[in-house]
């Protein structure tokens, strides 16, 4: 048994915007605190055409992801895969 998940919950921030993303490295890192199997494998990339269509009111996580996905039209994206502890 293995979970599928996201790496990360938005494209790729721009440079002078990192400050603002501490809290999205729960995605991977959980899976090393509690010591599980994880790996990032490629799944596709980065289109950017339905992100426009999403209501970002009041939403700061979405008003980024709509900023981000704007200049990350091609850049790749991966799925994490989280095995069971002990059986990589």
């Amino acid at each position: 048994d293995v979970i599928l998940m996201p790496v990360y919950p938005y494209p790729a921030p721009l440079l002078g915007e990192t400050e603002h993303i501490m809290g999205s490295w729960c995605y991977t890192g959980f899976w090393n605190v509690l010591d599980f199997p994880a790996g990032v494998v490629p799944f596709g990339k980065e289109s950017a055409t339905k992100i426009d269509s999403y209501d970002d009111e009041g939403d700061y996580f979405v008003q980024l992801a709509k900023k981000s996905a704007s200049t990350a039209q091609g850049l790749p994206i991966g799925v994490q895969i989280v095995g069971k502890p002990f059986q990589e």
